[in-house]
Protein backbone atom coordinates (compact mmCIF):
# COMPACT_ATOMS: atom_id res chain seq x y z
CA UNK A 1 0.00 0.00 0.00
CA UNK A 2 1.06 3.29 -0.96
CA UNK A 3 0.49 6.46 1.07
CA UNK A 4 1.28 10.27 1.25
CA UNK A 5 0.83 12.74 4.43
CA UNK A 6 -0.56 16.17 4.20
CA UNK A 7 -0.60 18.98 6.74
CA UNK A 8 -4.37 19.91 6.54
CA UNK A 9 -7.19 17.82 6.55
CA UNK A 10 -8.15 16.14 3.26
CA UNK A 11 -12.01 16.89 2.21
CA UNK A 12 -12.03 15.71 -0.88
CA UNK A 13 -10.51 13.32 -3.91
CA UNK A 14 -11.08 12.58 -7.55
CA UNK A 15 -9.42 10.11 -10.28
CA UNK A 16 -9.81 10.79 -13.83
CA UNK A 17 -10.60 8.34 -16.03
CA UNK A 18 -8.15 7.47 -18.58
CA UNK A 19 -5.59 10.02 -16.79
CA UNK A 20 -2.44 9.50 -14.61
CA UNK A 21 -3.61 12.61 -12.56
CA UNK A 22 -5.11 11.72 -8.50
CA UNK A 23 -6.51 15.33 -7.39
CA UNK A 24 -7.13 16.17 -3.30
CA UNK A 25 -8.16 18.87 -1.65
CA UNK A 26 -6.64 19.11 1.72
CA UNK A 27 -7.78 22.30 3.99
CA UNK A 28 -6.91 25.57 1.74
CA UNK A 29 -4.58 23.72 -0.82
CA UNK A 30 -4.77 21.21 -4.02
CA UNK A 31 -2.48 18.48 -4.61
CA UNK A 32 -1.87 16.16 -7.72
CA UNK A 33 -0.24 13.36 -7.72
CA UNK A 34 0.15 10.26 -10.44
CA UNK A 35 -1.07 7.01 -10.25
CA UNK A 36 1.90 6.04 -8.12
CA UNK A 37 1.69 8.76 -5.43
CA UNK A 38 4.27 10.21 -6.79
CA UNK A 39 4.08 14.34 -6.42
CA UNK A 40 3.40 16.72 -9.42
CA UNK A 41 2.22 19.80 -8.15
CA UNK A 42 0.04 22.11 -5.60
CA UNK A 43 -1.60 25.36 -5.13
CA UNK A 44 -3.66 27.36 -2.92
CA UNK A 45 -7.20 28.62 -2.47
CA UNK A 46 -8.70 31.20 -0.50
CA UNK A 47 -10.91 28.71 1.03
CA UNK A 48 -11.29 24.79 2.13
CA UNK A 49 -11.46 22.95 -1.13
CA UNK A 50 -14.41 20.39 -0.81
CA UNK A 51 -14.72 18.88 -3.60
CA UNK A 52 -12.15 18.53 -7.19
CA UNK A 53 -11.60 16.91 -10.40
CA UNK A 54 -9.94 16.89 -13.46
CA UNK A 55 -10.71 17.66 -16.67
CA UNK A 56 -8.36 15.53 -19.20
CA UNK A 57 -9.36 17.34 -22.35
CA UNK A 58 -7.82 20.44 -21.35
CA UNK A 59 -5.44 19.07 -18.40
CA UNK A 60 -7.27 21.58 -16.06
CA UNK A 61 -8.35 20.69 -12.68
CA UNK A 62 -11.98 22.17 -11.31
CA UNK A 63 -12.64 22.25 -7.48
CA UNK A 64 -15.46 24.26 -5.62
CA UNK A 65 -14.25 25.93 -2.27
CA UNK A 66 -16.70 26.37 0.95
CA UNK A 67 -17.24 29.79 -0.05
CA UNK A 68 -19.18 28.12 -3.26
CA UNK A 69 -16.93 29.20 -5.97
CA UNK A 70 -15.92 27.48 -8.78
CA UNK A 71 -12.37 27.60 -9.73
CA UNK A 72 -10.47 26.16 -12.27
CA UNK A 73 -6.40 25.28 -12.86
CA UNK A 74 -4.65 24.88 -15.32
CA UNK A 75 -1.95 22.45 -14.49
CA UNK A 76 1.20 23.45 -16.40
CA UNK A 77 0.44 26.51 -14.83
CA UNK A 78 -1.03 26.19 -10.88
CA UNK A 79 -0.69 29.75 -9.76
CA UNK A 80 -2.94 31.04 -12.78
CA UNK A 81 -6.02 29.84 -11.63
CA UNK A 82 -9.06 31.70 -12.66
CA UNK A 83 -13.24 31.23 -11.28
CA UNK A 84 -15.51 29.50 -13.39
CA UNK A 85 -18.41 31.19 -11.86
CA UNK A 86 -18.87 33.25 -8.69
CA UNK A 87 -20.02 31.84 -5.38
CA UNK A 88 -22.95 30.00 -5.29
CA UNK A 89 -24.10 30.16 -1.79
CA UNK A 90 -26.51 27.68 -0.25
CA UNK A 91 -27.64 25.88 2.74
CA UNK A 92 -26.79 22.18 1.76
CA UNK A 93 -23.31 20.71 1.07
CA UNK A 94 -22.30 21.24 -2.49
CA UNK A 95 -20.14 18.37 -4.78
CA UNK A 96 -18.84 18.06 -8.17
CA UNK A 97 -18.88 15.81 -10.53
CA UNK A 98 -17.40 16.22 -14.09
CA UNK A 99 -16.38 14.22 -17.40
CA UNK A 100 -14.88 15.53 -20.32
CA UNK A 101 -18.21 17.51 -21.57
CA UNK A 102 -19.56 18.85 -18.42
CA UNK A 103 -19.53 19.73 -15.35
CA UNK A 104 -22.39 19.08 -12.04
CA UNK A 105 -23.06 20.91 -9.26
CA UNK A 106 -24.96 19.87 -6.60
CA UNK A 107 -26.79 21.87 -4.10
CA UNK A 108 -26.05 25.66 -5.78
CA UNK A 109 -27.64 29.01 -6.60
CA UNK A 110 -30.55 27.41 -4.47
CA UNK A 111 -31.46 24.39 -7.24
CA UNK A 112 -30.54 20.89 -6.71
CA UNK A 113 -28.54 20.93 -10.10
CA UNK A 114 -26.11 23.46 -12.08
CA UNK A 115 -24.80 21.82 -15.08
CA UNK A 116 -21.82 23.79 -16.78
CA UNK A 117 -21.12 22.59 -20.64
CA UNK A 118 -17.58 22.54 -21.93
CA UNK A 119 -18.17 22.59 -25.18
CA UNK A 120 -20.99 25.57 -24.83
CA UNK A 121 -19.22 27.12 -22.24
CA UNK A 122 -22.28 28.29 -20.18
CA UNK A 123 -24.39 27.05 -16.86
CA UNK A 124 -27.35 26.49 -16.51
CA UNK A 125 -29.34 25.71 -13.38
CA UNK A 126 -32.18 23.10 -13.01
CA UNK A 127 -35.07 22.23 -10.13
CA UNK A 128 -35.49 18.78 -11.08
CA UNK A 129 -37.45 16.90 -8.36
CA UNK A 130 -36.74 19.64 -5.61
CA UNK A 131 -34.10 17.46 -3.32
CA UNK A 132 -30.87 18.41 -2.69
CA UNK A 133 -28.30 16.43 -3.50
CA UNK A 134 -26.27 14.34 -1.28
CA UNK A 135 -23.93 12.46 -4.16
CA UNK A 136 -23.09 12.96 -7.62
CA UNK A 137 -21.14 10.96 -9.94
CA UNK A 138 -20.75 10.61 -14.32
CA UNK A 139 -21.55 6.97 -15.40
CA UNK A 140 -18.94 6.00 -18.28
CA UNK A 141 -22.46 6.36 -20.31
CA UNK A 142 -22.28 9.90 -20.18
CA UNK A 143 -25.62 9.97 -18.08
CA UNK A 144 -25.10 11.42 -14.58
CA UNK A 145 -26.08 9.43 -11.46
CA UNK A 146 -27.29 11.47 -8.67
CA UNK A 147 -28.61 10.34 -4.88
CA UNK A 148 -31.16 12.75 -3.05
CA UNK A 149 -31.66 13.11 0.82
CA UNK A 150 -34.19 10.79 0.49
CA UNK A 151 -32.59 8.50 -0.90
CA UNK A 152 -33.48 8.27 -4.37
CA UNK A 153 -31.06 7.45 -6.81
CA UNK A 154 -31.64 8.80 -10.38
CA UNK A 155 -29.67 9.08 -13.77
CA UNK A 156 -30.08 11.55 -15.91
CA UNK A 157 -29.06 12.68 -19.30
CA UNK A 158 -27.51 15.71 -19.87
CA UNK A 159 -27.34 17.30 -23.10
CA UNK A 160 -26.52 20.67 -24.24
CA UNK A 161 -29.09 23.66 -24.01
CA UNK A 162 -31.95 20.82 -22.70
CA UNK A 163 -33.34 19.70 -19.07
CA UNK A 164 -32.12 16.83 -18.06
CA UNK A 165 -33.80 13.59 -19.00
CA UNK A 166 -34.12 10.82 -16.21
CA UNK A 167 -33.76 7.64 -17.38
CA UNK A 168 -34.94 5.65 -14.33
CA UNK A 169 -35.03 5.77 -10.77
CA UNK A 170 -34.21 3.90 -7.79
CA UNK A 171 -35.70 4.20 -4.00
CA UNK A 172 -32.85 2.81 -1.20
CA UNK A 173 -33.87 3.15 2.05
CA UNK A 174 -31.11 4.51 4.25
CA UNK A 175 -29.08 5.66 1.22
CA UNK A 176 -26.37 8.21 1.86
CA UNK A 177 -23.68 7.71 -0.68
CA UNK A 178 -22.69 5.98 -4.40
CA UNK A 179 -19.52 5.76 -6.23
CA UNK A 180 -19.88 4.27 -10.18
CA UNK A 181 -17.14 1.39 -11.62
CA UNK A 182 -15.76 3.61 -14.18
CA UNK A 183 -14.92 0.18 -16.52
CA UNK A 184 -18.29 -1.89 -16.00
CA UNK A 185 -20.53 0.77 -15.15
CA UNK A 186 -21.98 -0.60 -11.88
CA UNK A 187 -23.65 1.96 -9.18
CA UNK A 188 -22.87 1.16 -5.64
CA UNK A 189 -24.61 2.59 -3.08
CA UNK A 190 -24.57 2.64 0.53
CA UNK A 191 -27.37 1.48 2.48
CA UNK A 192 -28.70 1.40 5.96
CA UNK A 193 -27.58 -1.20 8.14
CA UNK A 194 -23.87 -1.26 6.53
CA UNK A 195 -25.22 -2.26 3.68
CA UNK A 196 -23.77 -1.67 0.12
CA UNK A 197 -25.93 -2.08 -2.76
CA UNK A 198 -25.49 -3.00 -6.53
CA UNK A 199 -27.42 -0.84 -8.98
CA UNK A 200 -27.11 -1.97 -12.76
CA UNK A 201 -29.50 -0.51 -15.96
CA UNK A 202 -31.53 0.62 -13.02
CA UNK A 203 -32.41 -2.57 -10.97
CA UNK A 204 -31.61 -2.65 -7.69
CA UNK A 205 -29.16 -5.73 -6.70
Amino acid sequence: MLSVQYGDSCYSIGVAKASDIISVGCGKNFVTYNSQLMYLNHGTSNHQVWSIGHQLKSNQLYYLNSFGTMVYVPLDDPSNKRTLFPANPSHNPSRIAMNDDYLAVSNAEGYPLLVHSFGLKTSNSYYLYGKWLRSLKFHPDGDLIMLDNDGLVCQYRIEDDKAPTLIWDCQIKGAYALCVDQNRGLVYVTGQENTLLIISAGMCI
